[in-house]
This record gives structure tokens, sequence and C-alpha cells, in this order.
């Protein structure tokens, strides 16, 4: 019987997450092109909706359906050759960080540990210290092999198969079969990975908007990064402004390079914050090694 009433925690944050009738979980590509010829072959497409979980997401359960789930959970190898990653779909990326880190190589990734390669390599990837530089997690992707809806398996890459290539770099991956390998080209780890979170108040916050920061911010070096994010916390009735740097260049270069492309009256505006000198603000001894 089917179990409508699962505890909230089950259906992450969308309580009003489907609950599917069937679950299939392949356990290799074979199992996985035999279940998608059979559904071909008793015409289930045609009336049945159907969905494919690699690991699911930490904040929605967005591969949920009321009818069949396939579950790739249990396709989990990973290796490295020749500074690629192969991975399977079902593999989750604390996993993938855990090879990257044994090896001191790095391809851009998303931060949530339990979202497997599946979907996240095929879609995103974005990565808040690594995606300026290298791109979202899709866009190293060289290659691997899918699985047609009907159960036929190609070997896709730039020259076999263009079109499935682009569609696998977060075109439309899931509209044309079941990625059941991915490849991806790694790059050597960089020796620094520098950070600073630090909250702004209106004052601040003005200064920035009126020296055009964001224009400015664009033509920073692809090493640097700078996010701002404007959220409501519990018992503030005004919004709080974070901003924060992400850099993969020593401390020293990134002082000379944001007052450089910034200006003066955008650095001095944080001298005030937490009590610290404007240098101390952005680019304070954070230097760590590289969380991937």
């Amino acid at each position: 019987m089917r179990n409508t009433r699962l505890p909230a925690y089950a259906q992450m944050h969308n309580h009003d997450a489907a609950v599917p009738y069937i679950v299939i979980s392949p356990f290799s590509e074979w199992g996985l092109s035999e279940t998608l010829r059979l559904l071909r072959q008793y015409r289930i497409y045609n009336n049945i909706a159907v969905s494919v979980r690699a690991g699911g997401h930490g904040y929605f359960n967005g591969a949920s359906c009321e009818g069949v789930m396939i579950n790739l959970s249990n396709m989990t190898s990973a290796c490295i050759k020749d500074d690629v990653l192969i991975l399977d779909p079902g593999g989750i990326l604390g996993q993938t960080i855990h090879y990257l880190n044994k090896a001191e190589k790095v391809v851009p990734h998303g931060d949530c540990y339990e979202v497997a390669a599946g979907g996240h390599f095929t879609t995103a990837g974005w990565d808040v210290i690594l995606s300026r530089k290298y791109g979202l997690g899709c866009q190293p992707l060289l290659g691997g092999r899918v699985v047609l809806w009907d159960g036929t398996v190609l070997e896709v890459n730039e020259s076999s198969y263009p079109d499935l290539m682009w569609a696998m770099r977060g075109g439309a991956a899931a509209e044309v079969g079941v990625v059941s390998r991915l490849d991806l080209q790694l790059v050597d780890a960089p020796k620094y990975a520098t950070w600073r979170e630090s909250v702004l108040d209106l004052r601040q916050l003005r200064v920035c908007i009126e020296n055009n920061i964001v224009a400015k911010a664009v033509g920073l070096p692809r090493e640097l990064s700078i996010y701002f994010k404007v959220v409501f916390v519990q018992k503030k009735e005004e919004p709080v402004c974070h901003v924060s740097l992400f850099s993969l260049l020593p401390v020293s270069e990134n002082i000379s390079i944001l007052r450089e492309h910034l200006g003066n009256g955008i650095m001095d505006a944080f001298s005030d914050v937490e009590g610290g000198a404007p240098d101390q603000l952005l680019t304070s001894e954070c230097c760590r090694p590289p969380p991937f």
C-alpha cells in the first residue's frame, strides 16, 4: 500500500512532494538499460509518469513523481584517470570531494554534500570559489555515457554526438535519456583559498552603490569574486546585507587588487565594520588548505 503519511523530514522542505508508487533501483548500467527498455516495451511512458533520481537535493524533493521513480543511488563507482574524474551518477558530492582531495585536484561543484553527480554535473554545479575562473560544474564535462529512453547505450563526446554533449552540459540531459557515466576534466588544486564574510550597515551599502561596486567588481581578475547577499533575520525589522570575498590569491595580492579596482572610496567605507581596518574586512588572514 502506498504510504501517504511520511514524516516531514522524509519529504525534505517540500511537504507536498509526490511519493512514487514504484521505485526501481538498478545497480549497473545494464540494469538501467533493461529498465528503460522494459518501460518502453510495455508502454509505461504513455500512461504513467516516470522520474529519475540520482541523489535528490537537500532543499527539495524535485525528483519525485506519483508513478515510477528510477533510483540511481546504487550506481556509485568513481575513479581518476589522467586528470579526468570518472563518475557514476549515484555517487554523492561528499564522495566526489574525497576523491578530489586525495588527488589534489579540483572541479567546480556546489556545497550540498548529499547531492549526487547525475543531476549535479549535468545542470549546474555553482562553486563560490572556483566558478568565476573555471565555470559551472557542467562546463568541464568531457563526455560520458547516456542510456536513451529505449535502452540504447551511447558513448557521448564532442565528436561522436555533439547534440547529446550539449544536452549533458546543461542543455537538456533529462529530455534525451539517463546519464550513466560522467567524465570531468580536472585541474590542479590551487595553493590558496581565501575567504571572508562581513555585514554592512546601511551607510556602507549606500557608499558601495554610489561608487558602482557591482560594475567595478566585473573587472576583477577571475581568481577573485565578491558576492552581496541581502537577508532577513529574526528579531530585526530591516534586512541585513552580507558582503563576501572568495579568492584563489594570497592576501597581499587581494588587498592591492581590491584597492585598484574598487577604489579607496569603497574600501574606506568598510573601515568601521567589526572595528577593523578596510584591508582587514575583505582580506583578513583566512588562508587555509583549500576546502575542495
